[in-house]
């Protein structure tokens, strides 16, 4: 682990969370005590590395495209990768859909947005990823808050790097801009990282994050194409408050026609009329764990937490509200993780990327698959 990664890791408040081994342990106890979810079990298949870019990445979004129920991601590092991949259900492979010009993170070659003439968005971690399900287009930021980049280096931390839409239609990017968005915040939004992103069939959302939105709510309406700003919408009783490293762990329940968000292990709902509400659950929630994943199974009854600090799989039954534990089997993927990929469809449940430490990254970016909880 290096030097950087190591104060990114102890800045971000995983470093309090985790506990380190003494969390481990008690983790380990409590597996002891709780029994698994009616006796199944979640044997994770090691897929080995399965992407055509082969960078190691972490503090980025899965985002779910309803047009094609295909997952993407975009960027997730400062190594000037700056390709937009798509989950390949058949072949289990990330595939780049659309090939980035790979600017260099010293900042040299780059010509990203804002820069003139530029065709592409930067290739920075921390940001947001979300479909506009009506118009069928991505938004994405790229944002760097930590500073990373030597001196010059557009990898600096807050450098203007502004948002982007990639249209699947067109097959290119563009930069969000004024003129079409009058109602996009410039002076806030481009700054928003490690923010709850989600989408439903006619709105996306922004929620929480770190510095700039906290517990502010931002709501983009595909069909009027505009923005608007809660601020302080989760404060108060019943609700979530501040919350940052949630950029996985927000997402659009379908069956529910709510959003649900895990924090800190307590549940909400989002309804489509902007009501928070929080939900009272049964059984023993997952352990504490920084920037873990929320998935939705394919069945839309149940969502899955993994990651965090052990490699069981926490079920929760989205009817009843409760939480059951799913014990995993070797090979188990590496924990402790956090900002990582996790996704599900009717093939299984995978997780890959992230952060763990003392683990080569070669291991870290290896895919893992459970089947059982889709079968």
């Amino acid at each position: 682990m290096t030097a950087w990664s190591r104060r990114k890791w102890l800045l971000s408040g995983a470093a309090l969370s985790a506990g380190l081994l003494a969390g481990l342990r008690s983790v380990t106890r409590s597996r002891a005590q709780e029994p698994p979810s009616g006796g199944r079990s979640c044997r994770w298949e090691d897929l080995g590395i399965r992407s055509d870019d082969l960078s190691y990445r972490a503090w980025f979004v899965v985002a779910l495209r309803a047009a094609d129920n295909n997952h993407y991601i975009y960027s997730g590092g400062t190594n000037g990768k700056n390709h937009l991949l798509r989950w390949d259900i058949e072949r289990e492979r990330w595939v780049i859909q659309k090939r980035g010009n790979e600017g260099n993170p010293d900042g040299s070659s780059h010509n990203w947005f804002p820069w003139p003439g530029a065709e592409f968005p930067a290739a920075v971690d921390n940001g947001f990823a979300v479909w506009d399900n009506v118009n069928d287009e991505l938004w994405v930021n790229c944002v760097n808050p930590w500073g990373s980049g030597p001196p010059g280096s557009p990898f600096n931390q807050w450098k203007p790097f502004s948002p982007a839409i990639y249209s699947p239609r067109a097959d290119k990017w563009r930069e969000v801009t004024p003129a079409e968005f009058p109602t996009f915040d410039f002076a806030v939004l481009p700054k928003v990282h490690n923010a709850g992103c989600a989408s439903s069939p006619e709105h996306l959302i922004l929620y929480g994050g770190r510095d700039e939105i906290q517990a502010t709510l931002w709501i983009y309406d595909g069909k009027t194409r505009r923005w608007a700003r809660r601020l302080r919408h989760g404060d108060g009783w019943g609700k979530p408050g501040e919350v940052g490293g949630i950029e996985n762990q927000l997402q659009w329940a379908r069956s529910l026609g709510l959003f649900v968000l895990y924090a800190h292990r307590r549940v909400f709902t989002l309804s489509v009329d902007w009501k928070w509400e929080e939900r009272r659950t049964a059984g023993e929630p997952p352990p504490m764990g920084h920037s873990v994943n929320l998935v939705l199974l394919p069945d839309q009854e149940q969502a899955a937490v993994v990651g965090g600090l052990t490699p069981d799989v926490w079920l929760l039954d989205l009817r009843r509200w409760r939480w059951s534990r799913v014990a995993s089997e070797k090979p188990l993927p590496p924990v402790p993780r956090k900002d990582g990929a996790a996704w599900a469809n009717r093939k299984g449940l995978y997780v890959a990327w992230g952060q763990e430490f003392d683990v080569p990254a070669e291991i870290i970016r290896r895919a893992f698959v459970c089947r059982s909880l889709v079968s």
